[in-house]
């Protein structure tokens, strides 16, 4: 079925990627045509993946997680059939946040030539490996949920081996991540999976977690390539933490999103600009003053290039974006805190160019 995690994924990230492949095992075709209709420019291919928990039918395994998990190796496999020809496989949930330009930045320090697998890493719950020789304090798996990246020679070599791991480790209670790490266990030895072989963690962009416990841990010193546990409400935040949407392309703030600014909000008291999210006491992150408004153009200059944009926070705060081709890629500077009834913060920085839709 076509949740509301979907329509709220469409409706945000996707349109900022060339295509998407949903898996499930049905799909309602009036919920894809409404999906076509609404979104135009989101890219998204259904396909339907069935006959995979037939062995968990009438059992105690009965919460509709456990009819997910048989799925995952299978679409795996349908995703490297399909697409050949690419260098980097994503895949994900339906209640993760990807930010598209944040990923290619990071694979530019990566090879698809070499077989790699890009993520998150935790160890797999004991009672799954136990028996597994060598015996290891961590057989690590990535999660799927916070997204995980393969590289073409990666999918190259597990791609055909999918389908009969996904026969052979098929217990209902094995999540799909674990599936696939013991599947690159098994196959390709320890000593390839694992960190400096395979393995090539993220812990910087890929999140297992949503925003606010992020924060809270302090861990967006990198612009963030994924998030994970989102709900569709939070992912409407999302989406005006980075993407301008125009009537002939889109924008995307994505590498300064949620890069922690400093701004003295009020007097001889410092604040954190989670840059395009939301604002907060500093270090106790408390006080929080949640995005309102996407990032809107309001100034033009020559050839209608946009210098400036307003974004709006609760507490009657805006924050204004003054475009400086000058800066540094990454640079940004807060200029001027008006302060007021009406707060008025200026920073300035290097904005992105406008991106032609994929669709």
């Amino acid at each position: 079925m076509i949740t509301n995690r979907v329509f709220s994924q469409a409706s945000s990230w996707i349109p900022s990627l060339p295509y998407v492949f949903v898996y499930s095992d049905e799909f309602p075709n009036e919920s894809i045509k409404q999906i076509n209709n609404q979104f135009p420019h989101a890219n998204i291919s259904f396909v339907e993946i069935k006959n995979r928990s037939e062995h968990i039918i009438g059992s105690q395994w009965t919460n509709p997680w456990y009819r997910a998990q048989p799925r995952f190796l299978p679409a795996m496999h349908d995703l490297w059939k399909q697409n050949p020809h690419v260098r980097w496989y994503i895949v994900c949930d339906d209640d993760t946040y990807l930010y598209n330009q944040n990923i290619l930045r990071r694979l530019g320090k990566h090879n698809s030539s070499n077989p790699e697998v890009i993520s998150f890493f935790w160890c797999t719950w004991n009672y799954i490996t136990e028996y597994m020789k060598p015996e290891r304090d961590c057989h690590p798996f990535a999660q799927g949920g916070s997204g995980v990246i393969f590289s073409k020679t990666m999918m190259d070599l597990i791609g055909p081996k999918l389908i009969e791991c996904s026969e052979k480790y098929n217990d209902a209670e094995h999540a799909a991540s674990m599936r696939v790490s013991v599947c690159m266990e098994r196959e390709f030895g320890y000593e390839n999976w694992t960190k400096g072989g395979f393995i090539k963690p993220w812990k910087s962009g890929i999140h297992p977690s949503n925003p606010s416990v992020v924060i809270s841990q302090g861990n967006t010193w990198d612009s963030p390539g994924s998030f994970h546990q989102v709900s569709p409400e939070e992912m409407v935040n999302l989406k005006k933490s980075h993407l301008v949407w125009l009537d002939d392309g889109f924008i995307d703030f994505s590498y300064f999103a949620f890069r922690s600014v400093p701004v003295e909000l009020t007097r001889r008291r410092w604040w954190q600009l989670h840059f395009g999210y939301r604002i907060d006491n500093f270090a106790s992150h408390s006080n929080q003053l949640m995005v309102l408004t996407s990032f809107e153009p309001i100034e033009y200059g020559k050839n209608n290039e946009i210098k400036t944009f307003q974004q709006v926070y609760q507490g009657n705060v805006t924050v204004f974006v003054h475009c400086n081709n000058n800066y540094e890629d990454f640079q940004i500077d807060v200029d001027e805190v008006e302060r007021g009834p009406a707060t008025k913060i200026h920073v300035s920085l290097k904005c992105p160019k406008k991106q032609k839709y994929y669709k």
